[in-house]
């Protein structure tokens, strides 16, 4: 078998949440430690069109002050709590934090904010660092045609009942390749041998998310991924014979 430990990609969810608050510089700089080969971070935007980096329409669940993102102005957003000291960080705040060491996997969350988006990481020379995932595609076409050389990626899941259907399954790579995309970010569960094989031979990547379990970790890496979406770099690492 091969040993495919070597190419497979170690993804920080979040930055990955057990290295600090998600979507937190603190979260990012650890795994800027744990030597991570990307985060992957949520944009949204505020009521002053401001880029701003959280998971969740609603504030409530992480900061305990009712409201959505999108009603409330940056200076706003900065005042709430987002745990163990941290607020809410912007997009470019993490461009810079990452300074070219680490790369970026963008999950939009958001319309309306592609030009930004594309400015902050021509700004930063980052296009060639960055891959952009939406589970609604049509956001992604604004993304190319901004910018026809960042990398996309299709992500997706599907409802319990479908996940052994193989020819469901396959449309999702179908469709993925239908529109050119580079990647797609698919549910775990959903990932075997076949997926793989067949997303491969239609020089597909797949990047497979959340796993935060060491056997299952090894599973998809002995089955050739090409990297591991996972809210535990450290575990991540170790089942990659890592050590940092």
């Amino acid at each position: 078998m091969m040993n495919f430990k070597n190419l497979t990609l170690v993804i920080g969810h979040a930055g990955g949440k057990t290295t600090g608050p998600e979507n937190t510089l603190k979260a990012f700089k650890k795994a800027l430690q744990l030597k991570a080969d990307y985060i992957e971070l949520d944009l949204r935007l505020s009521k002053d069109n401001e880029i701003v980096i959280f998971h969740d329409p609603d504030t409530f669940n992480i900061t305990g002050v009712p409201g959505l993102v999108k009603d409330k102005t940056l200076k706003e957003l900065k005042t709430l709590k987002v745990g163990e000291g941290e607020k809410m960080p912007t997009f470019q705040e993490v461009i810079e934090l990452a300074n070219h060491k680490i790369n970026l996997l963008l999950h939009i969350a958001d319309a309306h904010m592609e030009d930004q988006v594309i400015n902050l990481l021509k700004e930063y020379a980052y296009i060639e660092k960055t891959i952009v995932s939406c589970m609604i595609h049509r956001y992604l076409f604004k993304y190319r045609g901004l910018e026809p050389n960042l990398k996309l990626a299709a992500l997706d899941n599907l409802y319990s009942e479908d996940i052994a259907k193989w020819d469901i399954r396959r449309k999702l790579i179908d469709n993925a390749v239908k529109n050119k995309f580079y990647a797609i970010n698919p549910e775990y569960h959903i990932v075997d041998a076949p997926f793989i094989t067949y997303a491969h031979q239609k020089n597909l990547k797949i990047f497979p998310w959340t796993v935060n379990e060491e056997s299952i970790m090894r599973k998809l890496i002995d089955l050739g991924v090409d990297g591991i979406i996972t809210d535990d770099i450290s575990l991540l690492n170790k089942a990659l014979g890592k050590s940092f």
